[in-house]
This record gives C-alpha cells, sequence and structure tokens, in this order.
C-alpha cells in the first residue's frame, strides 16, 4: 500500500469515527458504551497497529493500515449486530439497556468477543502470510489491552444517558399523573381529597402520598443515583370555587433538567406564576 492511499483513508475514516463508534456499539444496552468509543476509536488503532506491528513483525504503515481497516470492519459489522441484539431485548424483555458504567461494561463485553470474531479473519486476510496462531495472538493481545483500556475509561467517564434518566422520570410523573386524576374524580364527586399512600404504581416511585389538601407529593426511587432517589416532586391542586381548575407541579430538592417543563419549579408559586394566565396586554 502507498502512502497516498493511507492519505485519503485516514480522513475519511476519523470524519466517520463519531457514527462509526455508535455502530459499534449499537443502542440500548450498547448505546452507554458509545461515549467511550467516540473518543477511544483512534487511540484504539493506534495501540492494536502498535501490537500487530510488534506481534507480526510489520512496518509502522502496514501496521496502521491493517489496524485500521480491522477496526472499520468491525465497527460497522457491530452495527448490525448491535441493532439485532437490541432489538432482541426490547421484544423478548421490554427494555432497551441501563444507563451509566454498568451498561457500557456489559456493551464493551459483548463487543470484545464480537471483535475478535471479525477481526481475525480481517488481518489473516491482510496478511496471508503470517502464521495463523501468531494472528490469533496478536488480535487477542491487541483487543485485550485496548478493551481493557475502555472499560476503565467507561467506569471513570461515562456518564448517565440523560434520556434514559428523563424516561425514568416520566415513568414516575405519570404514575402521580394517575393518582392526581384519581383525586380529582373523587373531589369532583365528594367535595373533598381522599388521603392515601402507594408505592405499587412504578418502579421509581418508591411512594405516593396524597393529604387532606390533595397535594400528591412522590418519593423517587432511583438507587443508582444518589441526587435523585428519595427526592420528591408534587402536584398541588388550585381551588377555585370547589373546582379544581390548575394542577401545579414542582420539584423541590432534584435537578430540575431531569423533569418535565410544567415540573421545573422549586415552589408552588412559582410554578402557579408560569400557569396563570398574563394580565390583559401583557405577555405571560
Amino acid at each position: 500500500m502507498t502512502h497516498s492511499r493511507l492519505g485519503r483513508f485516514v480522513p475519511a475514516t476519523a470524519a466517520s469515527i463519531p457514527a462509526a463508534a455508535l455502530a459499534n456499539t449499537g443502542i440500548g444496552v450498547m448505546t452507554v458504551a458509545s461515549i467511550v468509543m467516540v473518543f477511544a476509536l483512534i487511540p484504539v488503532v493506534l495501540v492494536e497497529a502498535l501490537v500487530l506491528g510488534w506481534r507480526l513483525r510489520l512496518g509502522p504503515a502496514r501496521a496502521l493500515w491493517v489496524s485500521l481497516v480491522a477496526n472499520f470492519v468491525s465497527t460497522f459489522a457491530g452495527l448490525v449486530i448491535g441493532l439485532g441484539l437490541d432489538l432482541l431485548l426490547a421484544l423478548g424483555l421490554g427494555f432497551m439497556g441501563g444507563a451509566g458504567w454498568p451498561a457500557a461494561l456489559i456493551g464493551l463485553v459483548i463487543f470484545f468477543g464480537i471483535t475478535l470474531a471479525i477481526e481475525r479473519p480481517v488481518v489473516r486476510h491482510m496478511q496471508p502470510q503470517a502464521d495463523p496462531a501468531a494472528v490469533k495472538r496478536a488480535v487477542l493481545l491487541a483487543n485485550a489491552i485496548t478493551y481493557v483500556g475502555m472499560a476503565v475509561a467507561a467506569v471513570l467517564l461515562a456518564p448517565v444517558d440523560p434520556m434514559t434518566t428523563r424516561s425514568r422520570i416520566t415513568e414516575a410523573v405519570n404514575a402521580a399523573g394517575i393518582v392526581r386524576l384519581e383525586q380529582g374524580e373523587h373531589f369532583a364527586q365528594h367535595g373533598r381529597f381522599n388521603p392515601l399512600a402507594r408505592d405499587d404504581l412504578s418502579k421509581y416511585a418508591r411512594h405516593i402520598v396524597v393529604d387532606d389538601r390533595g397535594w400528591v407529593t412522590t418519593v423517587l426511587a432511583f438507587r443508582d443515583f444518589p441526587d435523585l432517589d428519595g427526592k420528591t416532586f408534587v402536584y398541588a391542586p388550585e381551588v377555585r370555587d370547589g373546582t379544581i381548575v390548575a394542577w401545579h407541579c414542582y420539584v423541590p430538592e432534584a435537578a430540575l433538567k431531569h423533569f418535565p417543563a410544567h415540573c421545573r419549579f422549586r415552589t408552588v408559586d412559582e410554578a402557579k406564576r408560569w400557569t396563570d394566565p398574563a394580565p390583559p396586554g401583557k405577555a405571560k
């Protein structure tokens, strides 16, 4: 291979790194590892080039080319495999993965085996004169080093997936909405609220408590997220002339960014100012 070919191929590969990294980690369980792969793909190619060059006695340019092609092929093959695995999870278990470093590690373990299965024949095809056993050992060592590095990065750097967190919060908000609806119907029929406590509507809502004012207080159950676990959000009814005219949602302590727009307030008064109509002639 000439340096000009490598010069054309490297920029194209670099430009496709974000998409390629996401492909190699799929979606759902594999998605959480994508942030690790985005930043790791370039050093992975370089590290594997060093190992392959050392173990297979290749020159620097040839080792880099073999590593680049092998990783490129395994990455895009991972797109199909990752989508297939997540589809099976969604159909069989009804969910598509978790958040944080545990899910990232699951994705990395799965793709370690997949990568070995794909990269070995690629390297053997590109280096037909090399001993097959030497190729097997070289690919195994190269990937073992890079995947250990990515696993460490996943534990140290993988963030909580905000969309996954928000979807869980949405489930808890919907559970509180069920109680809110029931309380509205009870109030319409009896002219008062029905104090109660429930813990059976969502695994992300540890308790949903209603007091005699009709305030629906939800205690979140997020054991893996201390900034959310045990925190509350509240639906407070506004009653005028014996009728509930509005429900105001506010969050006393937890980070507001995780909640839907109508709940991003610290106090019930802030929520009321957002929902109350503006005076005539003034913007709301």
